[in-house]
């Protein structure tokens, strides 16, 4: 590996730019990938050890000379990084107890590192309710009728809110991308405002998912996303409709 190749080896092991280490040594970019690249083929010791203190290496280590690019003496100097009285006592050359803490310190950083991404991995579920349908007569959910359970991570799900699952039946959604087949989520509600989809029960029949519009005559539009399909006109003084859901997302199943 060439000087050029360790250079930026290093630079990207500590997240640094070019132009990070352009402007700790006072150059440019550009003189940085040229140093990189090998296009200046000697570098002089009044730029290579301020290269090697920007990365907290040694030039020897740049040089080929030794494959361990950690700078001991820096550790050992740096008030920040003070060796533990206790810490292997046994080992007195100071040298080696820099190198030894380094990997020790090291080690824990990793452990740390380790649980800080397990627990940003840990996800945590809610089981909602899948139902076969819903008694839309008295607007409600009989558990008799749950098909399933669906798990959901807790980051999509609002803490308080209680949500249900229905199927979808038909093409009448579908240039709101919602297809036959697909499991559709809603977040119980009995208020919408206008434009939004919900789930809907009408007249004692099976709920209905559409696009929700209070028109200005007092009426309520339900509208398809297919222009197969009329809307259906909702009478307000009409006691058996109910808005019983807000849709929030779907998954499908293909084919």
């Amino acid at each position: 590996m060439s000087i050029g190749e360790r250079i930026k080896k290093r630079r990207k092991e500590l997240g640094m730019t070019a132009d990070d280490l352009g402007m700790a040594i006072g150059k440019d970019r550009t003189t940085v990938y040229r140093y990189e690249k090998g296009s200046i083929e000697k570098l002089p010791t009044n730029v290579l050890e301020p290269i090697a203190e920007a990365l907290h290496t040694t030039p020897a280590f740049l040089m080929g000379w030794e494959d361990d690019p950690i700078d001991y003496e820096e550790w050992l100097n740096n008030s920040c990084y003070k060796i533990p009285d206790a810490f292997y006592p046994d080992v007195t050359d100071p040298y080696e107890r820099a190198k030894l803490y380094y990997l020790f310190k090291q080690a824990e950083q990793e452990d740390y590192l380790r649980d800080v991404d397990r627990s940003k991995t840990k996800r945590t579920f809610k089981n909602i309710p899948l139902y076969t349908s819903i008694s839309c007569g008295r607007g409600m959910f009989v558990d008799d009728e749950i098909e399933d359970y669906i798990a959901i991570p807790d980051k999509y799900l609002t803490p308080g809110v209680e949500y249900f699952a229905n199927t979808a039946h038909g093409d009448s959604m579908i240039n709101k991308g919602i297809k036959d087949g697909d499991v559709l989520v809603f977040e119980r509600t009995s208020v919408l405002e206008n434009g939004m989809i919900g789930s809907f029960c009408i007249d004692n029949e099976k709920a209905y998912c559409k696009i929700y519009r209070h028109l200005p005559n007092g009426m309520i539009m339900l509208e398809s996303a297919n222009d197969r399909y009329d809307p259906i006109m909702i009478d307000v003084t009409n006691e058996c409709f109910r808005i019983i859901g807000r849709y929030k997302f779907k998954f499908s199943i293909e084919q």
